[in-house]
């Protein structure tokens, strides 16, 4: 086409490219060493989106209905007791209705047509690596994300409960046993940790009794469970001794819906054309949002539960 033309002739120069040499993009894939390329990355396994209450869909913008009521509370579907002879009281549901905008998340990477030919496991590479910072950039939305242009994060709404910590820094048996307590379905829930905090589990007691259990004695650690509940590092929780370094969360408090199962991939050898690049790029649309939107009161007293709990 015309603007094909146009382009090809007149475009900006690709930057940030990878190529054979000249600097150290070079190296990813010498010649002489293409056959033996090596990952170091290991496969994705803490995929937050495949713990939420996710679900595809076709729209760009997805309604649900948001029920707060508890039983006990004074909205809702009520029961009540009552006395021969007397009219029942109809109850109905208290839901609202929101809203789940879509946001596109993408990767885009440029190669040049030697390295292409060089190294044959290259577009893998791209592969591998563009779905794990993909990964990464959900993960980090569905935790921290501020809700404009991404999803809303679990950590940065107000739809968690704060326990206050015991110790300057330290996460303490005190600390988990206060957190358990006040999660919403803590059968469902899973300790995210940032790995700084791990060296401070193996000791964690009760008196005589560890409060954390490698799975299989210490042959399959690290994780395990803390006070039961599974526990696995998450480089989207903040760091040692702030507040979000633990956070126990049940993650079907969260929905999150996604355009399509998987990321869409295109690739275009024409975009630069005429510096025989090849241009890769991965788009995934992503919305979400806590189910709350604050956390619930108790039938008796007056701490706060939620779906996420975190230490201040």
């Amino acid at each position: 086409s015309g603007w094909t033309d146009e382009r090809l002739r007149y475009g900006a120069a690709p930057t940030n490219y990878h190529q054979e040499s000249g600097d150290d993009t070079g190296r990813m894939a010498p010649p002489a060493f293409k056959a033996d390329i090596f990952e170091a990355v290991s496969a994705i396994d803490n995929s937050l989106l495949t713990a939420v209450d996710s679900e595809p869909t076709s729209s760009n913008a997805v309604e649900f209905l948001r029920d707060e009521s508890t039983p006990w509370g004074a909205t809702g579907v009520q029961a009540a007791w009552r006395a021969e002879g007397i009219q029942m009281s109809a109850t109905k549901l208290a839901t609202g209705s929101e809203q789940v905008r879509l946001h596109e998340l993408y990767a885009f990477v440029i190669a040049t047509g030697e390295l292409l030919q060089d190294a044959p496991r290259l577009a893998d590479r791209l592969t591998r690596k563009s779905a794990l910072a993909i990964n990464y950039k959900i993960n980090e939305a569905i935790v921290n994300g501020t809700g404009a242009g991404q999803p809303m994060g679990w950590f940065t709404s107000a739809a968690k409960a704060t326990v206050t910590r015991a110790g300057a820094g330290a996460v303490a048996a005190a600390d988990v046993s206060k957190m358990l307590a006040r999660v919403i379905g803590v059968e469902q829930s899973v300790w995210y940790i940032n790995p700084d905090v791990f060296p401070q589990l193996p000791v964690m007691t009760v008196g005589q009794q560890p409060v954390w259990l490698a799975p299989n004695g210490f042959q399959a650690a690290p994780g395990g469970t803390l006070f039961g509940r599974p526990v696995q590092f998450l480089e989207n929780c903040q760091t040692q001794g702030t507040s979000g370094d633990i956070q126990l969360v049940n993650p079907k408090g969260y929905y999150a819906a996604t355009k399509g199962n998987t990321p869409e991939f295109a690739e275009s050898m024409h975009l630069f054309f005429d510096y025989n690049m090849q241009a890769f790029r991965w788009t995934f649309r992503v919305g979400g949002q806590p189910y709350l939107s604050a956390a619930i009161s108790p039938a008796k007293g007056s701490t706060t539960r939620a779906h996420v709990v975190v230490l201040s």
